[in-house]
């Protein structure tokens, strides 16, 4: 591809639309300018987003219409935009790599210039390249009138070499020589054709070279040459006879083969490029007989490349849904050298119809008349489907906005509220007509929400973003509750707008509570849990060695708490369970922890206190559950507990640690009779 600016090859007038267009207008311009893109425009004409087929397809899969959409919720944005000066390589390039298919073009002050599709890519291929065959022709034509004269040399791109064509020896060379080979023009002229050619090395191969050249008037061979440095460089050589006043010398114009090479290369890569495109590409001569076509078109079509080659498109995938006048048109239009661009129901291998959009490019070479044809082909039926059905449920963007049972509210790029839906006025009890003119402090839970981070938030989405965050709200009725907003920039009616979405997570948040009291409770005592007593323990532990403030633990068992069971049952055993939980906890400070580790086994954490302290409130509760018998339906039942206690040391190494002396102290108060309190000091 040769290098030029980009404003050469766009399409300087594509369809545009401002970003409040209705997506059902948006898709009635791309259907009647038979776009493949629209693009939504400020009022100083900047780009902001676009809407291409693609898109279309994929709003169709997700199941959704027209209905209420307008093109700001439906374009990609922020768009990707690059300057008409852009070489037109560089925009392959960007196209190829990130998968683009359009390239938005901008003048200098951000302003749209036009559209390139791949298609003005193809198309600027072909001519570049029909171009770059005419000039080659003209440098051949033109290069006997110079070699006539060595003055001119210098003018040409390629090597040349004078030589004897007795002797050999070089005698006149251009600069293109001296480059090509690394020498200096005097060291060239002081050697022979046979020193700097690999091929043609003695005087043998000489002669058979001249004799050739004779024999055919000129000679187009490929040979090697060798460099200064001693490398080797193909070249294609084209060598001719010539007479100068009596003498015959040997005129020949090595091309660089290295850099033909590359742009055949090149050139591969383009027909690579070319058969992995999305899109069907066929040629056909002017008969027309299809003479070759991509892979995209077997898939299109379902034709195998090999039955396709040589036969007529029209005998493939005419539908017989187009009449004979617009075969007509279209011809006229091709052969007059026109590109031609439409859309028609064709029909694949399997007898299926698709809707298809073609374009038509014919080529003609040297001016001459149309000798090929050039057809781009995309299947374009789920586009027709999603027009089909988006006339089908067109609805009014009222109507949608307020269908939505979420609150949606429109604000200004200063948080101010300019419309809101019917959720939101359920939501919050206030009217519309209450909203309009509001800021978010005006429904804002006192205290709850930090006002910077709501304006941090603002700021955020105006600049490109979007957010998600808890805010808690105030109805009119004064009631508080928390709900989950969404912020995203938008278009109103023309307006850079922010759209809020809210919903109502009160029920939401009762039910993490829920869980988070179930994850650390007892479900029969309604203490903590034994996984809740151990991590406040553990924190415990950490203060007690940060502070060094005393703090003990205490282990309290049941004494003789099987007999219950066994005699009266498990629910009356749990009776007894709830009626001792009940004393211990009567019996706590606020900042003191009880929690059923097990069974009838209980633990009480009691920050603050000495080991002395620990073990007078242990013998108090030790003594009152003693004399409080439970209540239950099967009379009242006595209870005595045995009470392990331990203080935490100073340098304690672990939670284990202190268990474990709680737990044989515990194991003491048992062993020496039940219904006792022992105390395991700290070691």
């Amino acid at each position: 591809m040769t290098a030029h600016p980009l404003s050469a090859l766009l399409s300087a007038n594509p369809v545009s639309v401002p970003v409040a267009a209705s997506l059902a207008e948006v898709l009635a311009l791309m259907a009647a300018g038979h776009s493949s893109c629209v693009l939504a425009l400020d009022s100083e004409r900047r780009p902001s987003g676009i809407f291409t087929e693609q898109d279309a397809v994929r709003l169709m899969a997700e199941g959704k219409t027209s209905a209420g959409l307008h093109m700001g919720d439906v374009m990609r944005q922020p768009i990707f935009a690059v300057p008409a000066d852009l070489d037109t390589r560089a925009a392959y390039r960007l196209m190829a790599d990130h998968g683009y298919r359009h390239l938005v073009v901008v003048d200098s002050e951000g302003r749209l210039a036009g559209v390139v599709s791949e298609g003005d890519f193809l198309r600027e291929t072909i001519q570049r390249q029909r171009q770059a065959m005419e000039r080659a022709q003209g440098q051949v034509r033109g290069l006997r009138q110079r070699l006539q004269n060595f003055s001119l040399m210098e003018q040409v791109s390629d090597a040349i070499f004078v030589a004897d064509a007795e002797s050999t020896a070089i005698v006149e060379v251009n600069a293109q020589a001296c480059r090509s080979l690394g020498y200096a023009r005097e060291e060239l002229l002081a050697l022979k054709m046979l020193d700097v050619s690999t091929s043609i090395s003695d005087f043998a191969a000489w002669k058979t070279f001249r004799a050739a050249i004779r024999a055919q008037g000129q000679l187009l061979i490929e040979i090697c040459q060798r460099r200064r440095d001693g490398g080797v460089l193909p070249v294609q050589i084209n060598a001719r006879l010539t007479e100068v006043e009596g003498h015959e010398y040997v005129v020949t114009v090595a091309r660089d083969l290295s850099r033909i090479r590359e742009q055949d290369a090149q050139l591969r890569l383009q027909a690579h490029a070319l058969n992995a495109a999305a899109n069907a590409i066929v040629i056909t001569d002017r008969v027309p007989r299809i003479v070759w076509a991509n892979a995209a078109f077997s898939a299109l079509t379902g034709y195998p490349l090999a039955e396709a080659l040589g036969r007529k498109p029209a005998e493939l995938v005419n539908s017989g849904k187009q009449d004979a006048s617009f075969y007509q048109r279209m011809w006229n239009s091709i052969l007059a050298g026109e590109v031609w661009h439409g859309e028609l129901i064709s029909k694949r291998r399997d007898g299926s119809l698709y809707d298809e959009e073609l374009t038509i490019t014919p080529v003609s070479a040297e001016g001459r008349e149309v000798t090929h044809f050039i057809a781009i082909k995309q299947d374009v039926s789920a586009r027709k489907a999603v027009e089909a059905a988006l006339r089908e449920s067109e609805e009014s963007w009222r109507g949608l906005f307020n269908s939505i049972t979420e609150a949606i509210f429109i604000q200004d790029g200063e948080g101010r509220f300019l419309d809101v839906n019917h959720g939101t006025e359920q939501m919050y009890g206030y009217s519309r007509e209450e909203f309009i003119g509001q800021s978010p402090e005006a429904i804002a839970a006192p205290g709850k929400n930090g006002q910077e981070q709501l304006a941090d938030h603002l700021r955020a989405v105006l600049a490109g973003g979007t957010r998600k965050f808890e805010f808690w709200g105030r109805r009119k009725n004064g009631e508080v509750f928390p709900k989950d907003v969404w912020l995203n920039r938008g278009s109103y009616f023309g307006r850079e707008v922010i759209i809020a979405v809210a919903r109502d997570i009160t029920q939401r948040k009762a039910l993490e509570d829920e869980l988070r009291h179930l994850a650390a409770t007892d479900p029969l005592t309604g203490l903590a849990n034994r996984r809740h007593f151990l991590e406040q323990m553990a924190l415990a532990l950490a203060r007690q060695q940060r502070h060094d403030t005393p703090t003990a633990l205490l282990m309290l068992d049941l004494d003789w708490f099987k007999r219950i069971n066994d005699q009266h049952g498990h629910a009356i055993g749990d009776e007894v369970l709830k009626h001792v939980a009940g004393i211990m906890a009567a019996s706590l400070r606020r900042i003191d922890l009880l929690g059923r580790l097990g069974g009838e086994e209980f633990a009480i954490l009691l920050p603050d206190t000495e080991a002395r302290g620990a073990h007078e409130f242990a013998e108090r509760l030790r003594q009152r559950i003693a004399i409080e018998p439970a209540q239950t339906p099967a009379g009242a039942i006595p209870m005595t507990v045995s009470i392990g206690v331990t203080p935490f040391a100073p340098r304690e190494s672990g939670l284990d640690a202190i268990l474990a002396r709680a737990d044989r102290a515990l194991y003491h108060a048992k062993a020496n009779g039940r219904n006792r309190v022992d105390l395991e000091p700290a070691p």
